[in-house]
């Protein structure tokens, strides 16, 4: 009813098909999903076309121009968390709300570019008549869906003051009141105030059927708790003062510790120990998983990689265990299960916006430790990026070149800090606020490296590695020396005690949470899922 009533598709000869493309219509199929969870289910069924990629010879696929569909990083949702805290009130004096949409079939909304034929679903099919449908609306599974559905939302925004972003297409700015909105996919997640909130729902709902999901605030009336990108933020107080929380999908959590069959161990105080060069050295010669373990690793690995984007204090070792997805070994898995041990002690874990003065500027500290990989020599990049008291994207990654000392290598974590540093400065830009940004280390050598242009006596550097000399001399960012005490970044480079990674998570924001919070005992009996109504009637009565 749906589908004829938004008019997606008319129904032509199949005959029409062959005459304008040369091939027949492209297939559909019903996609059924749950979701719910076991308490509240919540099926959905959706007619999607099956047109991929890999089926198409090389002269039929389309160009990326057509493809391409902007998704924002993640440190846009935190950085309006952040924006909550430090700005407080709009330029009309009325407090800040974070509010959240979701658009209802969004994909149906935007206008195909070119000439798409699909097979009839059977509950349209005529008897007797050989017919396919001609879209006539933009529809779930064509290859350029998300663009015409991105390209749609954005006109809808520009035709309300909205400024897109320039370095992010799913970012936009308002400077007549200050609205930021970001979204992803078909969530729309904005801060501003009553007045400005009101007049977006009112915008969308013209244009789109949409649930508002919430209007998060600490004032009376205001909702206390939404859901964003499996995600519970929430307003709650931190010493006494309003403060966002930000915590994780705990569901993770909860499935990492089932799949490694530890629902009976003892909990540890670190995700990973420091080993000695002979005992990397001897590890890397421990026998490989046969089949069904290193699937089970691989999935396990996946999801914890997926919860390390909000637990930085689990980021260090997830990178060491993500280096052994191609082959993982019996000690890998010894590893991964220390990782479910200490996630088992410490299940709940959020992130703290509390209230501070809006930050001048946007810091990126940056460490290294040289060739902390016995087996490879490569050395580990750390990384923070702070608004503020505020972390809005943290890293730890294996650096690429292989680095003959110490200056070199932290060399090399100042490029990346300096990379980050200047996205994040053109995001900032994105949504209204032109700040400087400053990378910190702790390293001399690496800051006389930077502050000079040339190879000098390292002869070896690749001169890619050199653009962030010219940067700092432009004065587009600025480099600066930190006491190695006050580098936040050394936590995420090497594996520290239990005591220094607690003290650097209070530091940067972070909390461990003593029980879960009411948002996460919503989804106590839930987890991630897959296809499927019970029964194929059920599924019939959904479509109809």
């Amino acid at each position: 009813d749906y589908l004829r009533r938004q008019a997606v598709y008319e129904k032509r000869p199949i005959s029409e098909c062959y005459e304008v493309t040369g091939k027949k219509p492209i297939g559909t199929r019903w996609l059924d999903t749950d979701k719910g969870d076991p308490r509240k289910p919540n099926f959905r069924s959706r007619l999607v076309v099956r047109e991929i990629k890999a089926a198409k010879a090389p002269e039929d696929q389309l160009p990326q121009s057509l493809l391409f569909s902007s998704t924002p990083p993640l440190e846009a949702m935190r950085l309006l968390c952040s924006l909550w805290s430090s700005q407080q009130v709009s330029r009309n004096g009325q407090r800040l709300k974070l509010g959240l949409w979701d658009i209802s079939r969004a994909h149906f909304y935007g206008t195909p570019k070119r000439t798409i034929y699909i097979e009839l679903p059977d509950e349209d099919k005529t008897p007797g008549k050989e017919e396919c449908g001609l879209l006539t609306k933009s529809m779930y599974g064509t290859q350029d869906a998300p663009a015409i559905w991105q390209a749609h939302y954005t006109g809808i925004l520009e035709s309300a003051g909205f400024k897109r972003g320039r370095s992010n297409a799913s970012v936009f700015y308002r400077e007549a009141d200050g609205v930021r909105v970001v979204v992803h996919g078909d969530d729309f997640l904005a801060l501003g105030d009553r007045t400005g909130l009101d007049e977006l729902d009112a915008l969308l709902r013209k244009s789109y059927e949409l649930k508002r999901l919430g209007t998060l605030g600490d004032e009376e009336g205001d909702d206390k708790e939404v859901h964003f990108l499996n995600r519970l933020i929430r307003v709650g107080t931190h010493h006494n003062q309003p403060a966002v929380f930000l915590e994780p999908d705990r569901r993770h959590v909860d499935l990492l510790i089932r799949n490694l069959g530890l629902e009976q161990a003892k909990g540890v105080d670190t995700p990973d120990v420091k080993k000695s060069v002979d005992q990397q050295m001897l590890e890397s010669r421990s026998p490989i998983l046969g089949k069904e373990l290193s699937v089970k690793y691989r999935s396990s690995v996946m999801r914890a990689a997926y919860l390390s984007q909000d637990r930085p204090d689990i980021s260090h070792s997830v990178k060491n265990l993500s280096r052994k997805m191609v082959n993982p070994t019996e000690a890998s898995l010894g590893d991964l299960k220390r990782l479910g041990r200490y996630l088992k002690k410490y299940p709940d874990f959020s992130q703290v916006f509390s209230r501070q003065k809006m930050p001048n500027k946007l810091v990126v500290q940056v460490d290294s430790d040289h060739a902390g990989c016995a087996v490879t020599r490569r050395s580990t990049t750390g990384m923070i990026a702070l608004f503020g008291g505020h972390a809005l994207k943290h890293a730890s990654n294996v650096q690429s070149t292989i680095a003959l000392s110490t200056g070199e290598s932290e060399y090399y974590a100042l490029v990346k800090g300096g990379s980050t540093a200047l996205g994040m400065q053109s995001l900032l830009a994105d949504l209204g606020l032109e700040l400087p940004v400053v990378v910190e280390s702790d390293s001399n050598s690496a800051k006389g490296t930077v502050s000079r242009i040339g190879l000098g006596k390292a002869r070896h550097i690749q001169t890619r590695y050199l653009w962030l000399q010219e940067r700092v001399s432009m004065g587009h960012l600025k480099v600066v020396h930190v006491p190695g005490k006050s580098n936040r970044a050394d936590a995420f480079t090497k594996s520290v005690p239990g005591v220094q990674m607690k003290k650097t998570m209070e530091r940067s924001g972070y909390i461990y949470l003593g029980e879960r919070s009411k948002g996460q005992m919503k989804l106590l009996d839930s987890e991630p899922k897959g296809p499927g109504p019970s029964s194929a009637t059920e599924s019939q009565n959904m479509r109809e």
